[in-house]
């Protein structure tokens, strides 16, 4: 293609100079050069343009009756519980930070918000053991994996049943457990909210309204 340029080039410049030799020379004065060189400097612009940087609105979510309000300044979070549930410490050594909420009875429930550096951890549908997500499906350990919107914060929900509650590996028996996860891509991190029960029927409908009050400010967050 070089080779090709460098010829067409080529073949111009013999061009002019063949229509110079049989035309005659044509005079042009010092002023019409500027003027040219000029509009050539004008006509050669470069234009930045910088995206604009677009954080989401943060939603005021009613407090409902019989839950209190969690915050948390450094996380920049703020998420609703049940009134009679304990607040205790979420997370690992891997994560970022993190909050816990316990049932009366530890075991029946549990919601925690933990917050990651890396995604892997955060999205437990990476993980080996849990990636296969269409032969989860097909055996009945996935009900619902989909893109989400909560108080305007797009992320990704994932529900596991059949998931026992303290190990977190699957099993047959009484102590069958449903576990769901939603996921959200803030900045460099990664915030999970997780909530297990094993009495859908007694603790859903609450872990249903905590995960729907879950707000993230990245004008509070200081992490």
């Amino acid at each position: 293609m070089q080779k090709k340029q460098s010829w067409i080039i080529y073949s111009l410049i013999l061009c002019v100079v063949f229509m110079s030799g049989c035309v005659g020379e044509e005079t042009v004065s010092p002023e019409e050069n500027i003027s040219v060189n000029e509009t050539a400097e004008l006509n050669v612009t470069e234009t930045t343009e910088q995206e604009p940087v677009t954080e989401t609105p943060v939603i005021e979510v009613p407090l409902k009756e019989g839950y209190t309000r969690y915050s948390d300044d450094i996380l920049g979070i703020s998420i609703d519980y049940p009134e009679d549930w304990e607040l205790g410490i979420g997370g690992g050594v891997e994560d970022v930070g993190g909050v816990a909420f316990f049932s009366p009875r530890q075991t029946e429930a549990s919601l925690a918000v933990i917050v990651f550096s890396n995604e892997t951890n955060a999205k437990v549908w990476l993980q080996d053991e849990m990636s296969d997500i269409e032969s989860l499906k097909e055996i009945g350990v996935i009900s619902k994996f989909e893109n989400v919107t909560i108080n305007g914060r797009e992320g990704v929900e994932i529900i596991y049943d059949g998931w026992e509650l303290l190990s977190g590996g699957r099993y047959e028996g009484p102590e069958q457990a449903t576990m769901w996860v939603v996921v959200f891509d803030v900045e460099d991190y990664y915030y999970q909210v997780m909530a297990f029960t094993n009495d859908y029927d007694q603790y859903g409908d609450m872990l249903e309204t905590s995960v729907n009050s879950f707000v993230i400010d990245e004008e509070q967050m200081a992490i």
